[in-house]
């Protein structure tokens, strides 16, 4: 996706989608990944996002860091 594609995406999401498509965008994660994740799983200080094997499609725990703000 070219950044002008996701611009044009991000104008059209709706105020309460917009963070779910921002996240995806940044960090690749995937729909369910987004879904399932908690707060305990966000390291705001370092920028990780850790995923518990559960939660992967490789059912594999893995850190997903990422560059919002």
């Amino acid at each position: 996706m070219t950044p002008e594609e996701y611009k044009k995406l991000i104008s059209q999401c709706a105020v309460n989608i917009r963070p779910i498509v921002e996240l995806a965008y940044v960090t690749a994660m995937r729909k369910g990944e987004i879904l399932k994740l908690r707060w305990d799983q966000v390291d705001f200080k370092n920028k990780i996002i850790v995923l518990e094997a559960a939660a992967t499609k490789t059912l594999e725990k893995r850190e997903v860091p990422w560059t919002l703000g």
